[in-house]
């Protein structure tokens, strides 16, 4: 085994203590720690003052936790609702309009006068659509109890 630089005698500064280092690096390089079987059980640790029958409880638990088939599997998500209709319409409104006015202003198009009241109406109206429809109070599944046993 190689002398590590930190258990040298002397002074730890200065170009020789970097060789060193670099030079213990480069000769464990590659070097793996052995690692124990996965496949062991590990047994927890019981403190002293604990009682036997707590100690049994504890064991008891622990090996149910390891329990492959115990482990909670979230149910899958709902799917995604797609707007229509008058919301749909209210979306492009808010995101298209903007965008697309974006487009004929760096491309240097004159978008005519109508066009742009159209545009501009759009918008507010998508807008003020957006937030007459929002919903008032909270979703119901806001008022559960936590996480389910």
């Amino acid at each position: 085994m190689t002398e590590r630089p930190d258990e040298q005698d002397g002074p730890t500064e200065g170009p020789a203590n970097d060789d060193a280092v670099w030079r213990s690096i480069i000769d464990n390089y590659g070097d793996r720690p052995e690692i124990k079987d996965p496949a062991e059980p590990v047994a927890p640790i019981i403190p002293a003052s604990v009682s036997q029958e707590q100690a049994a409880d504890i064991a008891d638990i622990a090996d149910d936790w390891d329990d492959p088939e115990d482990h909670f599997t979230p149910p899958p998500p709902p799917v995604p609702q797609h707007a229509t209709g008058a919301r749909l319409a209210a979306w492009v409104g808010i995101f298209g309009v903007p965008a697309v006015m974006l487009v004929c202003l760096l491309a240097g198009w004159t978008v005519p006068s109508p066009v742009g009241l159209l545009f501009l109406c759009w918008f507010v109206g998508g807008f003020v659509y957006l937030v007459a429809t929002m919903r008032k109070d909270p979703p119901d599944d806001w008022y559960d109890d936590g996480a389910v046993i």
